[in-house]
């Protein structure tokens, strides 16, 4: 015979007993039949709701291949470039005697595109201007290809 402890007097009483010799409360338990029923619910839950999670398609999980961008006359192709010069100017028209208008300090990162020419396009870039050294917009301005790399420059 188990014995378990009254809730209100804390005699020790038959576990089956229903109620308190010595006060009279009630004894409540648990019973087996209730601790089955309550975990098979809670299984029965969890396992619908694990079965639902692994049969749909999650929007998340999907693997997008994205193609990369060729350049082409027809289609410039725009990605992040760095810039290696200590300096790169920045000018108005794709040619040498162009008008500076700003410059780029070195290891900037800069949006470009780029249409196959020696000249990149700005999309966007860090531009100092020339006299007040205040950062200025210049999308549609221009800046060498040779003052750039696609690769991150090296920690000095």
């Amino acid at each position: 015979m188990a014995l378990i402890a009254c809730k209100e007097c804390g005699r020790m009483i038959s576990k089956r007993a229903k109620t308190c010799p010595q006060c009279g409360a009630r004894n409540r338990y648990t019973s087996r039949l209730t601790w089955i029923v309550v975990s098979g619910c809670v299984l029965i839950f969890y396992s619908f709701n694990y079965v639902s999670k692994h049969s749909e398609v999650s929007p998340h999980k999907a693997v997008v291949q994205k193609t990369p961008e060729t350049s082409s006359p027809g289609n410039p192709a725009e990605y992040d470039v760095w810039v290696t010069s200590d300096n790169c100017w920045v000018v108005e028209e794709p040619s040498a005697a162009s008008t500076v208008v700003g410059a780029i300090k070195g290891n900037a990162v800069v949006t470009i595109k780029d249409d196959g020419g020696e000249w990149l396009k700005i999309i966007y870039a860090p531009v100092r201007d020339m006299v007040t050294g205040n950062f200025i917009e210049c999308p549609g301005y221009y800046i060498r290809k040779k003052d750039t790399t696609k690769t991150p420059p090296q920690k000095r």
